[in-house]
């Protein structure tokens, strides 16, 4: 790979050239937003980190996530955290049965003037939840929005996995690498591989998910009775989770209870659901 700098902390895609990081590298390094030779590099979010799409004549499509931490915090964020250690969190996700973005490359980049960590994955097509919520979905696919939802929770559950930040902009509705619609989980970087959740903890994280997505499902589906929505999600949950749905249930009222204290109309939302016994 001819580069003018160093990689260290890296890992790649077998299947990846390295002729093509090599030039994706040259051209994070010259300008945000460049088109040469067939290939194009845009320049899509400046916030926490610069995230960059890239496409060529030979049909790549990549996500491209720059870090470049300032502050004490972000700098042992990236030292604990490096790219290296996202490419590796992604593959445990998608063994997991998580869909998420294939990791294509990650790696440390030390030149003469800074030094960045660059984690780049496949794009997936798709809109987000954040997206999906201003627009109105049939009621077959926003119960297979629940489900999915179920299922990629249940996953994450499951395989020890905890999301701190469980937005509607972090889920991308559309189809994934396997060719299937489904829900795709992003930020990897917020995605913490623990091995085992204690209770209160799973408790709390399912209580925030259910805030921020169950209960604006139904308005994104209309006059689709809430209930069927949550039941749809809590039996994907329970099964991809490997429990029995009355284990699953019982977890549930738990999480609406604590939701009430929080959104005292959420118990009349919730307060018929889930019948345990009912498995359809």
């Amino acid at each position: 790979m001819n580069i003018d700098g160093t990689i260290d902390r890296a890992k790649f895609c077998t299947e990846i050239n390295t002729d093509i990081i090599s030039c994706i590298i040259g051209a994070l390094l010259s300008s945000s937003n460049i088109e040469h030779n067939g290939w194009t590099l845009e320049l899509i979010k400046s916030s926490k980190s610069y995230v960059y799409r890239w496409r060529d004549h030979s049909g790549h499509d990549f996500i491209i996530k720059l870090y470049s931490p300032t502050g004490l915090k972000e700098r042992i964020k990236s030292f604990l955290r490096p790219p290296k250690y996202l490419f590796a969190t992604a593959e445990k996700l998608i063994a997991a049965g998580v869909s998420t973005p294939k990791p294509i490359a990650a790696f440390r980049l030390t030149t003469n003037e800074r030094a960045v960590g660059i984690y780049i994955m496949e794009r997936e097509e798709g809109i987000t939840v954040k997206d999906l919520a201003k627009t109105s979905v049939c009621l077959n696919t926003g119960l297979h929005i629940a489900a999915e939802m179920g299922r990629a929770w249940g996953n994450l559950v499951r395989s020890g996995f905890l999301h701190m930040d469980p937005i509607r902009g972090n889920f991308l509705y559309g189809v994934n690498h396997r060719g299937h619609h489904s829900l795709t989980v992003l930020d990897i970087d917020n995605i913490y591989f623990i091995g085992w959740l204690p209770k209160p903890v799973r408790l709390h994280r399912l209580k925030k998910m259910s805030r921020i997505h169950l209960l604006g499902l139904p308005k994104l589906i209309g006059t689709t009775p809430p209930r069927l929505i949550f039941k749809r999600f809590l039996h994907a949950y329970a099964k991809a989770y490997g429990v029995p749905v009355k284990i699953a249930s019982r977890e549930w009222i738990e999480v609406i209870s604590m939701l009430a204290k929080q959104k005292p109309d959420v118990y009349t939302i919730l307060s018929n659901f889930p019948i345990a016994n009912d498995n359809k």
